[in-house]
């Protein structure tokens, strides 16, 4: 990830605390103040909505995912 990339969720996610687990794997980073995080409520109402299971298959969809970003040779993918 570029510096970029980095500096913009740094910004988005200013000060912040969450923990996001799927079945054996953990992630934790910091998400402490929501009010200048520009992350509006109804994202998290959505996350929250959402079972393990969505969280995991969108995980484990990934790598193929990847494959089809590098085979495009421009590093764009959408489907």
């Amino acid at each position: 990830m570029d510096e970029k990339n980095v500096r913009i969720i740094k910004n988005l996610y200013w000060q912040q605390k969450a923990k996001i687990r799927v079945g054996n794997l953990n992630s934790e980073f910091d998400v402490e103040d929501k009010e200048h995080s520009g992350r509006p409520n109804c994202i998290d109402d959505w996350i929250a909505s959402k079972d393990e299971a969505f969280f995991g298959r969108g995980i484990h969809m990934l790598p193929e995912k990847w494959k089809k970003v590098v085979a495009s040779g421009s590093g764009h993918y959408f489907e």
